[in-house]
């Protein structure tokens, strides 16, 4: 019997330098105006192969925007530095 690797976990992260939380900021806007599936897709992959996951953090209906990322800044929910 061959034994598989336990998958390893994604980090997921509530502290980013200013660069990392800019381009997370830059790829969300690129997701809202995005029109195809695929590119959606792309910018979610990226934001969180920067360990930010939009799933750890409530949204509203009509999808995560930098502006809803800008609001977790000034609540404390994620730190800048």
């Amino acid at each position: 019997m061959v034994s598989k690797k336990p998958k390893q976990l994604k980090e997921h992260k509530y502290k980013f330098s200013f660069a990392k939380y800019e381009e997370i900021s830059r790829l969300l806007l690129a997701k809202t105006q995005a029109t195809e599936k695929n590119v959606k897709k792309k910018c979610r992959d990226d934001i969180r192969k920067l360990g930010f996951y939009i799933s750890d953090f409530e949204r509203p209906a009509s999808g995560f925007t930098p502006t809803d990322l800008d609001k977790l800044r000034e609540s404390g929910a994620i730190q800048v530095s």
